[in-house]
């Protein structure tokens, strides 16, 4: 590989490579750029105007993805050898084609949440309670569907209405793996994670053991517990349209 293509490659503008991969991206200023699926952002861009002009990404955890070449990988899979995504990059031999608008949109598929062992369950349940999650809450959470545990992590999961994962995401339960949370392959927020309660008060929360914790002090106060929706990110807006949701509010 050139170091010429390989530089092209980092420095330009990637918003063409993405809007062809089916994205949405707002410019943000000069140098910035918030890409989109559907209402939700899903990664943010930065130029190193500074330093040697390279865009770097990260996703909406903040985690620092890399370059325009790590982006394109990290998108289409590993699978995708470092010379072929420089060159879907830069218009070379392999290049990405811009998809056309009558082509319709590939299904997707919904997320597996990973099967569980009586091993990552006490990993999991261990992880919880020393965060303060009573053994009551999880087991709530576990007989509703909204909480599981596979090696690794805690998974919270949103379901459609026939009970089908829809939404997974991961959180680690050890502060040494390098991503502490990610959205499961076929993640559609527009499906949040719900623990359900009363119909009477309804909280809305950022995070799925913000949800748990809920819970835990309410019942520790003796007072019904709330309905809470978890949004998975600040920014993510799609699940409002969800009919669950609005049945719910």
């Amino acid at each position: 590989m050139a170091d010429a293509d390989r530089l092209e490659a980092r420095t330009l503008d990637p918003t063409p490579y993405l809007e062809a991969q089916g994205y949405t991206v707002k410019k943000d200023g000069t140098h910035h750029r918030r890409v989109l699926v559907g209402k939700d952002e899903v990664y943010r861009l930065t130029c190193q105007v500074q330093k040697d002009g390279r865009w770097i990404w990260c996703d909406l955890c903040g985690r620092e993805g890399g370059d325009n070449i790590d982006l394109v990988r990290e998108i289409e899979g590993q699978s995708v050898s470092y010379a072929d995504a420089v060159r879907k990059l830069t218009g070379g031999a392999d290049t990405f084609a811009p998809r056309p608008a009558t082509a319709p949109a590939k299904p997707r598929k919904p997320p597996k949440v990973p099967p569980r062992s009586s091993a990552a369950d006490e990993v999991g349940r261990d992880y919880l309670r020393r965060r303060g999650i009573s053994l009551e809450v999880l087991e709530y959470a576990e007989a509703c569907g909204m909480l599981s545990y596979a090696d690794g992590g805690v998974f919270f999961v949103g379901m459609d209405a026939k009970g089908v994962a829809q939404n997974v995401t991961r959180r680690a339960v050890d502060l040494a793996d390098p991503i502490q949370k990610r959205d499961l392959a076929g993640s559609d927020k527009s499906y949040p994670p719900i623990l359900p309660g009363s119909s009477e008060v309804v909280w809305i929360v950022e995070g799925g053991t913000d949800a748990l914790a809920r819970h835990c002090i309410d019942r520790r106060r003796g007072w019904a517990v709330p309905t809470v929706i978890v949004t998975s990110g600040a920014t993510v807006r799609s699940w409002l349209d969800n009919p669950q949701v609005q049945d719910i509010l």
